[in-house]
């Protein structure tokens, strides 16, 4: 009986490997050329007249022949990993799913959906789907990184001394 139930599973597995959908040559989550793209910016574009002219400066159809898939590779302005700070990057448009905004890993070069944030509580929420170019329309992702920003300052400022803190200030 352990030998017929073996077998089965054996075959089962079998199966399953053979029918299960492969990546053919060529198709990625990435290109090489994103990772030499990325710049840490200030601001990004909140509406989509503003983000096209941000993606027609940052010009990454010029980087597309060095891609499998030129046509996937558009102008992106995402929150980083630890939702610190904003990069421009030319990368593979993904879906974003779950709620969540929009990064780009400098470790997998791909841009994906943060799992530590939630853009369906916003102003203006996200859905639970949407494209990584539509970034734009969910400026609240954005604006977690001067909440970041913020805390940071003052949690370092909590840090110092009266003494410090007063001194610092009268330097300047």
């Amino acid at each position: 009986m352990a030998a017929i139930f073996q077998h089965t599973t054996i075959v089962i597995i079998v199966v399953c490997i053979t029918i299960m959908p492969t990546k053919t040559q060529g198709s990625s989550d990435s290109c090489p050329i994103s990772i030499h793209t990325v710049n840490v910016v200030n601001s990004c574009p909140e509406n989509e007249v503003d983000w096209q002219e941000a993606a027609t400066r940052k010009n990454c159809s010029q980087h597309a022949s060095q891609c499998d898939e030129p046509d996937r590779l558009q102008y992106h302005c995402v929150i980083n990993p630890i939702i610190t700070g904003l990069l421009e990057v030319c990368a593979y448009v993904q879906n974003i799913v779950g709620g969540h905004c929009t990064d780009y890993s400098t470790s997998g070069n791909l841009i994906k959906w943060n799992t530590k944030t939630d853009c369906t509580t916003f102003l203006k929420p996200c859905p639970v789907f949407y494209l990584s170019i539509e970034g734009y329309k969910y400026p609240g992702c954005y604006n977690l990184t001067k909440k970041t920003t913020t805390a940071n300052v003052e949690s370092t400022m909590n840090g110092l001394s009266t003494s410090s803190f007063v001194s610092t200030t009268n330097v300047m």
